[in-house]
């Protein structure tokens, strides 16, 4: 149950970026769109992954 909160949470904060990323670069190639769309995510997803096991790693 928390789990599902918790990503929700991610959701509702995820989306309004990506939106105003969309809104801000509406004339970029889809390709270029594309390509800085997986930079992005890539970059996110480290980070809360790292976050994720500093976490662990503070609770043990």
């Amino acid at each position: 149950m928390e789990r599902n909160i918790k990503n929700e949470r991610k959701l509702l904060f995820f989306n309004p970026l990506l939106y105003a990323l969309a809104r801000l670069f509406p004339n970029l190639g889809h390709k270029l769109t594309q390509r800085w769309f997986l930079v992005f995510l890539t970059i996110t997803g480290s980070i809360v992954f790292v976050y994720a096991l500093i976490k662990i790693i503070s609770k043990g």
